[in-house]
This record gives C-alpha cells, sequence and structure tokens, in this order.
C-alpha cells in the first residue's frame, strides 16, 4: 500500500508517467524537430513522405486485391464442401 501511496504523492515514480508525458507533448516535440530543419530538408522531407504515401496506398490497393482473391477462394472452398456433404447425405441415404 505505501509503494501506490508513494506513485500517488509523486507522480513522476510512476512507471507510467513518462509515456504519458511522451504522449502529451509528442505534437510540441514534432514542431520543435521541424522548426529545426532548413527549407531543403523540408522540401526532401516531403517528397520523401509523398512517395512513402504513394508506396502504402500500393500495398494497401494489392492487399485489397488479395483479400478479395482469399474471399472468392473461400466462398468457393465453402460450396465445395456444401457440395460435398449433400453427395455423402444422398450416399448415405441410397445406401441405407
Amino acid at each position: 500500500m505505501r509503494k501506490y501511496a508513494d506513485m500517488a504523492f509523486n507522480a513522476m515514480r510512476h512507471p507510467l508517467y513518462w509515456e504519458f508525458r511522451k504522449w502529451k507533448l509528442s505534437d510540441v516535440i514534432a514542431k520543435d524537430a521541424l522548426r529545426s530543419l532548413n527549407k531543403k530538408e523540408l522540401v526532401d522531407k516531403v517528397i520523401a513522405d509523398d512517395m512513402a504515401i504513394h508506396a502504402a496506398k500500393g500495398r494497401l490497393e494489392r492487399m485489397e486485391e488479395a483479400i478479395d482473391h482469399l474471399n472468392l477462394q473461400r466462398d468457393n472452398l465453402l460450396q465445395h464442401f456444401i457440395s460435398g456433404q449433400k453427395l455423402a447425405i444422398a450416399l448415405v441415404r441410397s445406401h441405407y
């Protein structure tokens, strides 16, 4: 109980304090990092970010196509399974 009381009294001792602080101040830290860059570095960063966005867009499109293909395969497999079950039931009924 004493440990929790110490953490409540002194928030800086809490294990999550520094993570919360980093999350809370992330915008300020990012602004400071951007302010330290010159114009050429900013332009290079914008170009690199734009290229990364286009690459991610391409990957997402390919993943979407793969998901559509997998959905089609799943539907076909399910239809084959159902057909197999119907054939098995018909076979059992014809023999008994």
